[in-house]
């Protein structure tokens, strides 16, 4: 028996591998689009600031628009096609920003780098999740683990390729095609080879997990659960907006917040921001370790104490160890509370269930950043930086208590 359990631990090990490589790779190239489209609209077409925000609103919304309507697609594609697919298209608007010279094929490619980034990122996250049984925590946090480790490579290799091609634009984007590419293939590889070896849990298997649950026959006696995947969908929607909308706000507008503080060099943001992100990869590596959490939900509230405490360190002080400070605590929630959400949407959901709720939950996460900054812009101008994201607090704390109220008493507490 017990060389069948590691025979099939192995097969998962390769399973969840492969999937996260080809989300690193997917998000590397994601990150780059994203950083440095908005700079060729610019110094290459020389297209206004409002041209470039209207591309950054339309490709935004076309990622929202798709993962809503991902079970109608889902119904027409298998997944790994879906991500397939996805992947391929991210590659092909990489080469397409290669040779555009107009406003309006702007604009399309923009759209169109949506639907990509739409189309593959739920489905990846759903295939993982059937990949695996009994370590859907570990796999969720090796699968944010990959993310973080992509978003610090990517902006990397991105100056390095920059120096490289004396600041060719096209040339960075012709290199970045290659990896959605190589993750198109990777997908291909899986499809083939190693989905066949993989068994995911059944409904029975789930039903008789979560009744385990209930009567105290849990074996492991490390996990919370919520049966209900509704309310477990609910906690995850409002936890993920809970941390986003400080990490979006100082990804946007941090360095112009700092640039209010006379002693801070706005350049040297990046370096700041870095720590953030550090702290945020710690996170998730050592939730890879501890995987399963044995209450997420604990966790998770800690985390938004720590949200609203970074926010707290960020504006209480001017100076750029307080600044400092604040990111590197701020960083604390981003690389905790990603992957737990995805975990206790796993945990809790049937298969038959699990790509609608995962495209849900990202689709939810994708509006965040397109609301966030323009509400931000307007209470700076209506106040101040320091008075704005002191007030990031209040919004943090409603959506941090609209998550566990929609628990409604859901959670059974084994220790």
């Amino acid at each position: 028996m017990s060389r069948i359990s590691n025979s099939e631990n192995t097969k998962t090990t390769s399973a969840v591998m492969i999937l996260i490589t080809v989300a690193g790779l997917m998000r590397s190239s994601q990150n780059v689009t994203f950083t440095t489209y908005p700079i060729l609209g610019s110094k290459v077409l020389h297209l206004n600031s409002s041209q470039i925000g209207l591309a950054a609103t339309l490709s935004g919304l076309s990622t929202f628009v798709t993962m809503i309507s991902f079970s109608k697609i889902s119904r027409i594609f298998g997944r790994e096609l879906i991500i397939f697919l996805g992947v391929s298209l991210l590659g092909i608007t990489s080469l397409l920003f290669v040779v555009i010279n107009t406003k309006m094929e702007f604009l399309l490619v923009a759209l169109l780098s949506g639907v990509g980034g739409g189309l593959a990122f739920p489905s990846l996250v759903t295939l993982l999740s059937l990949a695996t049984k009994t370590r859907k925590s570990w796999a969720m946090a090796m699968f944010s683990s990959a993310l973080s480790l992509s978003l610090i490579l990517g902006p990397l290799i991105e100056v390095l390729l920059l120096l490289a091609f004396h600041g060719n634009l096209r040339r960075v984007f012709l290199y970045f095609a290659l990896t959605p590419f190589l993750a198109a293939g990777l997908v291909l590889y899986y499809s083939r080879w190693v989905r066949s070896d993989i068994s995911s849990e059944t409904k029975e298997e789930f039903e008789k997990r979560a009744v385990a649950v209930i009567s105290g026959e849990n074996e492991s006696k490390t996990e919370v659960k919520s049966i209900n995947p509704k309310s477990a969908l609910k906690f995850a929607i409002f936890i993920q907006i809970a941390y986003m909308i400080p990490f979006v706000s100082v990804v946007s507008f941090g360095g112009l917040y700092l640039r209010s503080f006379d002693r801070i060099d706005i350049n040297q943001f990046s370096l700041y921001l870095s720590v953030f992100f550090l702290t945020s990869l710690l996170m998730r590596l050592l939730l890879v370790k501890r995987s399963p959490v044995h209450n997420p939900y604990l966790i998770c509230g800690l985390a938004v104490v720590a949200s609203i405490t970074g926010l707290g360190a960020l504006t209480s002080f001017r100076g750029i160890y307080s600044a400092i400070i604040g990111l590197a605590i701020l960083g604390v929630p981003h690389g905790i509370m990603y992957p737990l959400s995805l975990s206790i949407v796993a945990e809790n959901t049937p298969n038959e269930m699990l790509a609608k709720s995962n495209a849900q939950l990202a689709a939810f996460a994708n509006l965040v950043p397109l609301v966030v900054p323009v509400l931000i812009g307007i209470s700076i101008n209506e106040v101040n930086y320091r008075f704005t994201f002191m007030l990031l607090a209040l919004p943090v704390a409603l959506f941090a208590v609209l998550a566990f109220i929609s628990l409604r008493f859901q959670i059974v507490t084994r220790s």
